[in-house]
């Protein structure tokens, strides 16, 4: 890890002399950037390349394995002098490829899920977006568990959906889905056959998960490996069509807390689509964030908001902190930045709080701001004040804005409890 923190160190080193102040200069410029990601896959590793034909092979061997007797016996000293990636990467190109076989692809999400990996791990973000594309049910309960064994509970949200679904004549295989979920929690949960306990263990490790990206069981082995394999994923941020950067931020925010340091390290990358992509996707990620703003964006983040391209998305970023501490470098964006960035200086105050009630009392809340940035700080001045909140009626205010920013008070509100 230290290797990126170097990077970063030799890059944002002026800014490490000033880390303690706050600048409330609001010009935005054209900063000069480090090709950080091509640094890195210069030496990253790759999979095997061979093609589906290959995976097919592969997979017909395992099944020559339980037939036993000498086949099954040449078939196993077969399988010995395969390489973990070699087999990851075949049964993953066969549950990438093959639409028809349902069959086909439990066996391959079964195979991952049964053998015990230890730090050959690689196959976590791919396995990851399996949960965005896979239709079959009792496959993701497959996948939950396979990923739960390498210390990910990204397959959560799966297993809690189809144990409360009861649409038993519409979904094929409800039944069976459900039964494997039924024996998933019961393995998570040390065996326990109550099942209302059970799952009770499930909510508790499923907002934890939400919460901090941790699973106290198993810990993700954050070898190089996996590194390089984040460092491939992340580089999907520099492409023009879309679905390969939806995939990028549909993975990493289901991915390990330590996984956040990759983005981190790439928010401070030459290209401006990757800044934007790797902010935002931390600003989604939310509390589980603090990991990459100790590791590397407490430096970056001073160039990052007053970098042309980066500002609004940089201030964003600070706002989903929801500390305190993030208010003092926002209010030179409220009282001095331009439209975007006071709409995003105003939503980040009210996540973060600025207990501060002259100040915010001074400020004129008026049409040189956004309808949204309106609601944020009538939001915040009515709290401070002490008041009652009053739902705020801007003109131009969509109610989901409404709702959203209600919903980022309550929720700075009930971590302050905590």
């Amino acid at each position: 890890m230290s290797k990126y923190l170097a990077l970063l160190i030799a890059v944002l080193a002026p800014s490490c002399s000033r880390q303690n102040e706050v600048t409330p200069i609001t010009t935005l410029e054209k900063h000069s950037f480090d090709e950080v990601i091509e640094q890195h896959l210069t030496d990253a590793s790759v999979w095997p390349e061979f093609g589906i034909e290959r995976a097919n092979e592969m997979i017909e061997l395992f099944d020559m394995v339980e037939l036993g007797g000498a086949i099954g016996q040449r078939a196993q000293r077969r399988v010995n002098r395969l390489g973990n990636n070699e087999i990851q990467h075949a049964l993953l190109l066969i549950v990438e490829t093959d639409k028809q076989n349902t069959a086909l692809r439990r066996r391959a999400y079964t195979l991952l899920a049964n053998r015990d990996w230890q730090s050959s791990n690689r196959f976590i973000p791919r396995l990851t977006l399996r949960l965005k594309y896979e239709k079959d049910w009792p496959s993701n309960i497959i996948i939950a568990r396979a990923l739960a064994n390498v210390g990910s509970l990204a397959g959560l949200d799966a297993v809690q959906s189809i144990l409360l679904n009861s649409s038993e004549n519409e979904i094929d295989d409800l039944d069976l889905a459900k039964s494997l979920a039924a024996e998933f929690i019961s393995e998570i949960n040390s065996g326990h056959d109550d099942f209302k306990d059970n799952w009770q263990h499930l909510q508790l490790l499923s907002d934890n998960w939400d919460s901090v990206h941790t699973f106290q069981g198993v810990k993700t082995d954050f070898n190089q490996q996996y590194q390089d394999e984040l460092w491939h994923l992340v580089a999907q941020f520099r492409s023009q069509p879309l679905r390969p950067v939806d995939d990028a931020r549909f993975v990493f925010i289901r991915l390990e807390q330590q996984s956040m340091t990759v983005l981190a390290a790439a928010a401070s990358d030459n290209n401006r689509y990757v800044r934007d992509h790797c902010l935002q996707t931390l600003t989604w990620m939310q509390a589980s964030t603090q990991l990459a703003y100790d590791f590397a964006l407490e430096e970056s983040l001073e160039i990052l908001g007053s970098d042309f391209y980066s500002s609004v998305r940089a201030i964003e970023y600070r706002g989903s902190l929801m500390a305190e501490s993030q208010a003092d470098f926002l209010w030179p964006f409220i009282e001095n930045g331009n439209y975007e960035q006071r709409t995003a200086a105003a939503d980040a105050l009210l996540r973060c709080a600025d207990y501060s009630v002259a100040r915010i009392d001074a400020l004129l809340i008026d049409q040189s701001f956004s309808p949204e940035a309106q609601c944020s700080l009538l939001l915040l001045r009515d709290e401070l004040r002490g008041n009652e909140i009053v739902i705020p009626q801007i003109s131009g205010l969509d109610q989901n804005e409404l709702n959203r920013r209600l919903r980022w008070q309550q929720q700075r509100q009930v971590l302050a409890a905590d």
